[in-house]
């Protein structure tokens, strides 16, 4: 299993602001103190600067604690990750824990200024030991945009309270072995796709001199986010729709976002995961259109959790 620690990048671009601002205003603070000792007027202003420091005191001790609270709230997940073992399909928490084990759903769509987040609780439970679910996931993104959806854990107990893990399990294969028979797609060009256990493999035929073909997959619940894997500047492509280990992302339930998930996995795009997905075959710009759309679907052979 491999093990991930979600960071909240938002936490650090604040505590970048928080230091420029500090920094602008002890130079400011500085040049005034400066100007007044120059021109004699120090003690005339004296009462005005006494009042404009204990304005900027305060303000500063504000963002001090807000920032304080962030980096304690950020620190769970990686603090919780640090403290927990794997052993075989097994997750060993430091003690015993108090958690609620069901489905997190999220999502990030650039007409919408908020993303939507949703935990479906199933069961609470009490344990030091949780074995590794082997259930279906799925995760489309590209940047700052796409749709996850993940069995998951909240922690309830302090000092981890509201630290959740994902699990992204490796199992599964493609249903259909044969996708697609040679197909004209655009003139000569034909293209032929095969399922081999996780992965989608494909061959374009006589590309040389067409105009580029697009391979991308996007999923139904979130069709307008399309990821490419592959085009026809390359006669074979491949491309595996499920990870080669088990994953387990530690995060904080506030920090999930699609784009800090991309980052935590080290992608700006991403399409893996079970259920359905749609394999679309498009023109590229100027003159876009879609040439050809074919549904596939990943399933899970082994299902259920326990510890």
């Amino acid at each position: 299993m491999k093990k991930l620690v979600l960071e909240s990048y938002e936490t650090k671009i604040f505590v970048r602001v928080f230091l420029g601002f500090l920094t602008l205003f002890i130079l400011i603070i500085a040049s005034v103190l400066f100007s007044l000792i120059r021109g004699g007027t120090l003690k005339k202003s004296f009462f005005g600067m006494i009042a404009y420091l204990l304005f900027a005191l305060i303000l500063i001790s504000l963002l001090v604690f807000s920032l304080k609270k962030l980096k304690e709230e950020a620190k769970k997940a990686s603090l919780l990750a640090a403290n927990t073992m794997f052993k075989k399909n097994r997750i060993v928490f430091p003690h015993e824990l108090e958690f609620e084990y069901g489905r997190i759903e999220f999502s990030t769509y650039l007409n919408r200024e908020h993303p939507r987040k949703r935990f479906k609780v199933l069961e609470k439970r009490k344990s030091s030991v949780f074995e590794f679910p082997d259930e279906e996931f799925k995760l489309v993104g590209d940047y700052d945009r796409g749709f996850a959806s993940f069995p998951a854990i909240k922690i309830l107990t302090k000092p981890y309270e509201r630290a959740v893990i994902l699990f992204m399990a490796n199992k599964g294969v493609i249903a259909d072995k044969s996708i697609l028979t040679p197909r004209i797609l655009e003139d000569a060009l034909n293209v032929e796709v095969e399922a081999r256990g996780k992965e989608i493999m494909g061959r374009f035929y006589n590309p040389t001199g067409k105009r580029r073909v697009d391979v991308v997959i996007s999923v139904p619940e979130s069709p307008e986010i399309a990821v490419k894997i592959a085009d026809s500047s390359v006669q074979e492509f491949r491309y595996s729709l499920l990870p080669e280990e088990r994953i387990v992302i530690f995060s904080t339930y506030e920090s999930l976002s699609i784009a800090n998930l991309l980052k935590c996995l080290d992608l700006s795009r991403i399409a893996l995961g079970h259920g359905e997905f749609l394999l679309t075959f498009k023109l590229s710009k100027p003159k876009a259109r879609e040439l050809l759309t074919y549904k596939l679907k990943v399933e899970l052979k082994e299902k259920g959790w326990g510890a």
